[in-house]
């Protein structure tokens, strides 16, 4: 699959789960003894089933190979797909190549400045979870949660933002 075909594709979900949320929301609002204009039941395998097709999309765009998606390395092309994940909210930047290096230094230090414990669980969390159906991937993410938040360091930033300094994490 072509990034700009799965891009397409995120679009198409995301305009449908839209659709989906008014009808839910429609559904709700039912007084006591109506019936609902739709079978809520239904209603909740749908959001499944968009849930699942938004997740096994995630992947194919994780798995979309750069040469495969620009061939031939077309630098228009690829600028326009980088313009269009920015904005489906896929990447949170676009930059020239020419600081490029600079954007990245800057997003690293960002990350590199959050707890070790929490950076690596996220990190984590992401790695072994973007594979995995999204039910799994959650009780991952999940567990990694669970681990910083027994963390001396999920305290101190917790203090640390409460006192208006900056946290130093230990690692711990």
């Amino acid at each position: 699959m072509k990034l700009a075909e799965a891009l397409i594709l995120r679009a198409d979900c995301q305009k449908r789960l839209a659709q989906l949320k008014e009808r839910l929301l429609r559904a709700a609002k039912v007084q006591e003894g109506d019936a609902p204009p739709e079978d809520p039941a239904a209603l909740l395998e749908e959001v499944d089933r968009l849930t699942l097709e938004l997740q096994q999309l995630i992947q194919r765009i994780n798995r979309t190979n750069n040469s495969a998606a620009f061939p031939g390395g077309d630098v228009g092309r690829m600028l326009e797909c980088a313009q269009r994940a920015y904005a489906l909210g896929i990447v949170s930047d676009v930059v020239p190549a020419e600081t490029l290096a600079d954007a990245a230094a800057k997003l690293a230090d960002e990350v590199a400045a959050g707890g070790p414990l929490a950076v690596a669980a996220a990190k984590r969390a992401i790695d072994e979870g973007a594979t995995l159906p999204l039910a799994d991937a959650l009780a991952v993410e999940a567990a990694c949660y669970q681990e910083v938040l027994a963390s001396d360091d999920r305290n101190e930033g917790l203090t640390a933002f409460a006192e208006k300094r900056p946290p130093v994490f230990k690692g711990k």
